[in-house]
Formats: structure tokens, sequence, C-alpha cells
């Protein structure tokens, strides 16, 4: 009985395997874009959208407004993200020419050796650029 069981699975094992039909790649079908052709491409990427634009039922809007008041750690995720930016900011203006004025101006008034009243005056103007930091 045991050999009649074992043969059983055997067989049905082998003839299990022979029936699996060869696989038929299905064809691609491919639009004829040209990738290198850019000019409709917009710059606006999702990150630079709102979710108020994303999401436009009103209802939704509300209950993610209200999802981000309470929630605190997004609070602080948002202030960090905004004071990366923020450092970002600085950190990227020191790539950017930069142009520097200075206005001064001095006026004193003294007695001079002979007894009488002396002025003196001094002004300056100052200009500078710098391109790169």
């Amino acid at each position: 009985m045991k050999l009649n069981i074992f043969t059983l699975l055997c067989v049905s094992l082998l003839t299990g395997c022979t029936l699996a039909p060869d696989y038929q790649r299905p064809p691609v079908d491919t639009l004829n874009y040209n990738l290198l052709n850019t000019k409709n491409v917009s710059q606006k990427s999702a990150v630079d959208l709102s979710w108020q634009s994303v999401f436009k039922e009103p209802r939704l809007q509300e209950l993610i407004g209200l999802a981000l008041e309470n929630n605190k750690d997004l609070r602080l995720a948002t202030l960090n993200v905004a004071a990366a930016k923020a450092q970002y900011g600085i950190q990227r203006s020191y790539m950017l020419p930069s142009v520097d004025a200075t206005i001064s101006g001095t006026r004193q008034r003294g007695e001079n050796d002979t007894g009488g009243v002396s002025t003196t005056s001094e002004h300056g103007v100052g200009l500078g650029r710098a391109l790169l930091k």
C-alpha cells in the first residue's frame, strides 16, 4: 500500500510539471516619443504643489487642515524643513555676486591755537563688488 501511494505521488508530480505552457512574451506597445524633446515639459514638480491644489474636496481639505494643526510631530518636521530651506538659502547666497556700498561723514568743531573756532568735515563714499566669495 505504501508503494502504491509513493508511486502515485511521484507520477502525479512528474506529470504536473510537464503541463506548464511555454511562456510567450507579450508584445510591448511602445510609444514613439522623442525623450529628448523637452519643449512641452513643465518645470513645476510635485514638491512645488500645495496640498490644497492636490486635494480639491472641501471636506477632505478641512480634515487635512485639522490633522496638520493638531499633529505636533508633523509641525516639528515642518519647522525643521523650513529651517533647512532657510539654511540652504543662506548657504546658496554665498555663490551669488554681491555689491557693497558705504557712505560716511564726520564733522568736528573745536578751538584752534589762535583761540578761534575751526570746523573739520570729512566725507567718504565706497563701492565694492565681489563676483565669487
